[in-house]
This record gives C-alpha cells, structure tokens and sequence, in this order.
C-alpha cells in the first residue's frame, strides 16, 4: 500500500492508538493496517533485548519500578495491556521480517552492541534501521558495521549539529521532532542526501503538516488514520 502513498507511514510502537504499545499484538495490527515499516524502542536487560519504550514498567503494566530493576523472567510475569507480554527484539524481527522493516530505538545504555550482534545472526541487515536520541550509541552502531542509521533530534538547536554527524556516520535518515519540522528543515536535509522521517503524527492536522513538508516518513500512532486519508486524498 505504501509504494502508492506520498511518503512512508511507520507504526509507532506498533499501533499505539488502538493496541498495547511496544507489544506482538499491536505489531501485528500495524502490519495488517498495512505498514511498511514499524517502530519500536529497546533495552537490553538481564541479558536479554525488551522492547518496551519507558526507564520504568508503571505506565504500561501492572508491574512498577524500573524496567533493569527486575528479571527478565519476571518482566515475562508482567500484564503490558490485553494479556500481552513484554516481547523481545528476536520476536519482533520473527514477526516482522520478510513483510515490513523494523526501525529499533535504542533506548537504554549499551544496547548498540547486543543488537547488532543479534542482527549478524539474522543476515536481515537491509531490513533495519538503527536510530537513538543518544547519538554515541550510533557512532558505536557504525564502528560495528554498515548499517542503516536514523540521527533523532528533539529540539531546533540540534538540528545543524545532527546533519554534520549525519555526513560524518553517512546515515541515511534523520528524524525530526513535529515541533521542529518545517519545509526548510527537509530541503537542508535532502540537501545532505538524507531522508527525513517525522514524529509523531497524531492528528489529521499533524498529517497535513508533515505533507506540507515535503518530509518522506512519518511515525503513527494510528497508523489507520493516516493511511484512510492518505488513500482517499
């Protein structure tokens, strides 16, 4: 569906709208919606890489305290929203792969290494995107190899200091806030050679700003939403 659409439409956290975040189910619906791509964010705890989008479990469980505060197997006991359990990023990419690309946020400290350890196993490097807020985690990303790189950049005045790290990591993405998207900011990007994807769409009015960009992606939270108004229009 997306090849025919202006620009690409990404779940965010799967389908936030409607289903539990960061979880199988609500991936699963962002795929059947028709997603090209689904976004999900990542810790590495315990050993393990869990996706889940917060430092802490009390927003989006039954549980409380810190996510690295618990087991892995005790995260497993934890209720995320409708049954679903916390899932791991190898159960992601099982479900994902093959049908849409997986753009994985590393979150939480030393997460860049482990996952790109899990992706060599894969052999799904053309299928990812790596991105992050904590720009080391990327520069660490490249150092391990050639992979597809998104540089996220929250606040204005780090939008000239992102484009140079994009040319020095030669990432293919920068991902800008909706607060500081405008038309100029895509052109500089493009510019650059780089794609400009754009978070977080909410709204029909937050759609038409991004349209009015000339920006390639966006992140949705209702990902049905976005691609029934893009399809009628």
């Amino acid at each position: 569906m997306n090849e025919k659409l202006p620009f690409l439409v990404i779940g965010h956290r799967g389908c936030v709208a409607g289903e539990p975040e960061n979880t199988l189910r609500g991936i699963l619906k962002a795929l059947e919606l028709g997603c090209k791509m689904v976004e999900v964010d990542v810790y590495f705890v315990d050993g393990e890489l869990v996706v889940h989008h917060d430092e802490k479990v009390d927003r989006t469980s039954n549980g409380k305290g810190r996510l690295d505060s618990h087991t892995f197997q005790r995260l497993r006991e934890l209720d995320f929203g409708m049954g679903e359990r916390i899932p791991t990023l190898g159960e992601v990419l099982e479900l994902c792969l093959g049908k849409a690309e997986v753009n994985i946020e590393l979150k939480g400290p030393r997460t860049a290494a482990p996952v790109v350890s899990l992706l060599l196993q894969r052999q799904k490097r053309d299928e990812v995107i790596l991105s992050s807020f904590e720009w080391s985690q990327l520069r660490e990303v490249r150092e391990l190899g050639d992979w597809t790189v998104a540089v996220l950049v929250r606040h204005a005045w780090q939008f000239a200091e992102a484009l140079e790290l994009v040319e020095k990591l030669s990432a293919q993405w920068v991902n800008l806030s909706l607060g500081i998207l405008t038309p100029a900011s895509v052109l500089m990007a493009h510019g650059r050679g780089v794609r400009v994807a754009c978070y977080t769409v909410k709204s029909l009015d937050d759609l038409k700003k991004v349209i009015a960009s000339g920006a390639d992606a966006c992140f949705a939270d209702d990902p049905e939403m976005v691609l029934r108004f893009l399809c009628d229009t």
